[in-house]
């Protein structure tokens, strides 16, 4: 009876107090509601990746070689300070192939070889390869999306080809060993940032091509070669090509849409052909080298500036053929050739060849259909034909050679006066023929020239031949000017 009634006052007491905490509740009390909200939240602790574990990776029977890593969590891998690890030699093939966690890595400074897809398709963001490292073979950070930043050390000698293949946002790369391998960094959509290490001898073919976003690069002192289509279709916007460099091969810098100016140094003395071909928007060139190699920097349509620096010997066959925005140029005194149609069809308004030079060949500046003056030096022994060849606009030209050439001022329809110096010795035949708006010629010569013929301005407008007054005699009385007693005047 006792434990009946024993067990019945403990039921009492527990119900009585349960109401008691039930009316305290903060649930149901506003006060004790607020003051729970303002109670500071826990903040998530950062959890640590736990030590390396033997499961996590397989290594060759040696230990030397890292077969495959097989962790699919762990985000942040140091193999330098494991003490298994830091002793590896070789990532093998495909070892860490679609490791997606795996962000960052630290490589052992024992390592000397990365084999094929090491990291293909991995997630990570940043490699730093340590120097020691000889072998990087073919696709071994392949398809790494996050990738954004790698460097490579001067001792990598050994490098295969599309080691960033599909590196769709890689931005910077820094490199250091001799060679840039041919295509190993072309058709990155995203790389802004290259930093070619001294030491770097050789940008190798198509290295940089279809680099779109790469606006501006410094190349090392010393650079030496730039082959075939080096940076064909990438973004650069300005080149300057260091003192030191000696080929620049064909087509280095073809389909750049965006550059606009580019300076060559005068150790370059092997330049292929097209190295600016399709360069559209380019605007200035610097240009020291001896040979303005032919058709170099021809059909370039945004060309307005070109810097011949002294030195600059010969201009070659088509070299500014069709660059309609040239509009002038100054010539070096160290020119002696301008070679065939150098500078057909180009958008030059005035000529100012220096004296020095001594060959200029055919068609030289034929086609230049705003051409209106130009001035020949005395040098110049060697003229070949039709030099100002359809040159329709051209009004004034000053000649000092001493032969004037037959038909080398011919047919020229708006030719109005020409200025022959005190160096002419001899006008042949047909030099002016069907020149119709020439009317005034000035001879400086006080013994008259020969006029080789009585066809010499056959077809023009003649009206004023002036002469040094103390020659006037001279020229009437001469066998074949006399001709032209009428038109013979001192000179103003």
């Amino acid at each position: 009876m006792k434990k009946v009634f024993l067990s019945l006052m403990v039921f009492i007491s527990m119900i009585t107090s349960n109401c008691s905490k039930s009316e305290d509740n903060p649930s149901t009390n506003g006060t004790s509601q607020e003051t729970h909200q303002k109670q500071p939240q826990k903040q998530p602790q950062v959890q640590q990746e736990p030590p390396i574990s033997s499961w996590e990776y397989e290594l060759s029977p040696d230990g030397k070689t890292l077969v495959r890593w097989k962790s699919t969590t762990r985000t942040t891998l140091n193999m330098q300070e494991h003490p298994i690890l830091s002793q590896v030699t070789t990532i093998g093939i495909w070892a860490f192939e679609n490791c997606k966690s795996l962000k960052s890595i630290t490589f052992p400074s024992s390592l000397t070889t990365i084999k094929n897809g090491a990291f293909s398709k991995s997630g990570l963001t940043s490699v730093i390869i340590p120097e020691g490292i000889t072998t990087i073979e073919a696709s071994a950070f392949s398809s790494c999306k996050s990738l954004v930043s790698a460097s490579i050390p001067k001792s990598a000698t050994s490098i295969g080809n599309w080691i960033f293949d599909y590196c769709d946002n890689l931005e910077e790369v820094t490199y250091a060993p001799k060679i840039v391998r041919g295509s190993m960094l072309n058709n990155l959509i995203s790389l802004k940032k290259v930093n070619l290490l001294e030491g770097v001898t050789t940008i190798d073919t198509w290295a940089f091509e279809n680099c779109k976003s790469l606006k501006s690069i410094t190349f090392p002192s010393t650079l030496t070669t730039i082959k075939n289509g080096a940076f064909s279709k990438s973004g650069l916007t300005s080149i300057i090509i260091p003192e030191g460099i000696t080929t620049i091969e064909a087509s280095a810098f073809s389909s750049c849409k965006s550059l606009v100016s580019a300076s060559i140094p005068k150790s370059a003395t092997s330049i292929g052909d097209w190295i600016f071909d399709y360069c559209d928007n380019l605007e200035e060139v610097t240009y020291a080298p001896k040979i303005v190699k032919g058709s170099m920097l021809n059909n370039l349509a945004s060309l307005k500036k070109v810097n011949l620096l002294e030195g600059v010997t010969t201009i070659g066959t088509w070299a500014f053929e069709n660059c309609k925005s040239l509009k002038s140029i100054t010539f070096p005194s160290t020119l002696t050739t301008i070679k065939n149609g150098a500078f057909s069809k180009s958008g030059l308004t005035s000529i100012i060849i220096p004296e020095g030079i001594t060959i200029i060949e055919s068609s030289a500046f034929s086609n230049c259909k705003s051409l209106v003056s130009a001035s020949i030096p005395k040098s110049a022994t060697s003229i070949g034909d039709w030099i100002f060849d359809n040159c329709d606009n051209l009004e004034e030209v000053t000649y000092a050679p001493k032969i004037v050439k037959e038909n080398m001022l011919n047919n020229l329809a708006s030719l109005k006066k020409v200025t022959l110096l005190e160096s002419v010795t001899s006008i042949n035949e047909w030099a002016f023929e069907n020149s119709r708006k020439l009317t005034t010629v000035i001879v400086k010569a006080t013994i008259p020239p020969l006029l080789r013929g009585e066809n010499v301005f056959r077809n023009t407008s003649i009206e004023h031949i002036y002469v040094p007054t103390s020659s006037i005699n001279a020229y009437k009385t001469d066998r074949v000017w006399k001709n032209f007693a009428s038109k013979i005047q001192a000179q103003p």
